[in-house]
């Protein structure tokens, strides 16, 4: 095939590949959710004219819509290493994918190499899709998408806009210095992925109720967990709406509040909400509960007097259903008006 002739191809079936890429790019998105990963608005772009004609001059292609794999390209940046794997597969069931020409840029062929890491996979829309209207025509268009970390895609912008891939790039002792450092970014994009790995597992260690985090200090996650099952075993109803963040001061300040109220641990945070009166709880409870309020409520129930003198600074007002609530399930009771107003809190009746 002649320049000429394939500059006319291509600009003749643009249309077909635009559409490709409006196809793809929903799929992607799809393929995204589906295996419940973490990712960056996903970049796609259609090979543009001058670019295309440039690489079927230089490749010398025979079959340039079939050899030129990446007319239509994605680029999936996700935040975790070890969701690549799980999104790679998702892909190979999404798409046909082509072994001979992708290539796993994470895994050097030279040991001692360092530097640019994604993930390349050449695909198509596969046979199974050809009897859909919408894709009859596209099936054997070969596409690529790339996939990454943010910590790769950070260095390869940075390789490729200082033009520091070349091996002569710099002197000696600079290049040295940027080798090291790539180094660094892959140790750090593996262990940001083990810390993720140990996060859901201690997730997932709280919710079995497993003794070995029973001695760990209170953290917005042990929090927010126990809190839940507790709610869920007992049948609590918790509304979605003021969970636990840890970014929010909010958290932090019902953590003090934990705290100075003695509750240090998991354990003795089980221990404070295990010691609610469970049934007349239920009773009285209202329906717009929140974790914060079945925390609180569980410290001034077991001990109204310590949570008012010790934790509580007028950093949120009560209801008077709430004083009427507190009223019902409390022994030894002391003025509860008088501790919230000696505290700098106020009290909100229905009409205000």
């Amino acid at each position: 095939m002649k320049k000429e002739e394939f500059k006319a191809q291509y600009e003749g079936r643009r249309k077909e590949f635009e559409s490709l890429r409006t196809s793809i790019f929903g799929l992607v998105s799809k393929a995204i959710t589906e295996a419940g990963v973490s990712a960056m608005p996903i970049l796609s772009r259609t090979k543009d004219l001058d670019s295309a004609v440039s690489k079927f001059e230089r490749k010398k292609y025979d079959s340039p819509f079939q050899q030129m794999t990446d007319i239509v390209g994605f680029r999936v940046v996700l935040y975790l290493e070890h969701e690549i794997e799980l999104f790679e597969k998702t892909l190979r069931e999404y798409f046909k994918v082509d072994e001979k020409n992708s290539v796993d840029r994470r895994k050097p062929t030279d040991v001692q190499k360092v530097g640019y890491r994604s993930l390349h996979l050449i695909c198509t829309l596969g046979e199974e899709r050809r009897n859909l209207p919408e894709y009859q025509d596209a099936c054997d268009i070969p596409f690529e998408i790339q996939v990454r970390t943010a910590l790769e895609q950070a260095w390869a912008e940075i390789e490729h806009k200082q033009k520091y891939k070349s091996k002569v790039a710099l002197p000696s002792d600079l290049q040295r210095r940027l080798n090291i450092l790539s180094g660094n970014l892959e140790l750090i994009d593996k262990e940001l992925s083990r810390i993720a790995l140990a996060a859901n597992d201690y997730k997932h260690r709280l919710n079995s109720g497993d003794d070995s985090v029973e001695s760990d200090y209170l953290s917005a996650t042990s929090v927010l967990i126990v809190c839940e099952k507790f709610a869920q075993e007992n049948r609590l109803k918790v509304a979605s709406k003021n969970k636990l963040n840890p970014s929010e001061k909010s958290t932090e300040r019902l953590i003090e509040e934990l705290t100075e109220f003695g509750v240090h641990t998991v354990k003795d945070f089980q221990d404070l909400l295990g010691s609610l009166p469970i049934e007349e709880y239920k009773k009285n409870e209202d329906d717009d509960n929140t974790v914060f309020g079945i925390i609180r409520d569980a410290m001034i129930i077991n001990n109204h007097k310590k949570y008012f003198k010790k934790c509580y600074w007028g950093q949120f007002d009560f209801e008077v259903r709430d004083v009427t609530f507190y009223n019902k399930l409390i022994d030894d009771l002391e003025d509860i008006e008088t501790l919230i107003y000696e505290n700098g809190g106020e009290i909100r009746y229905d009409d205000e």
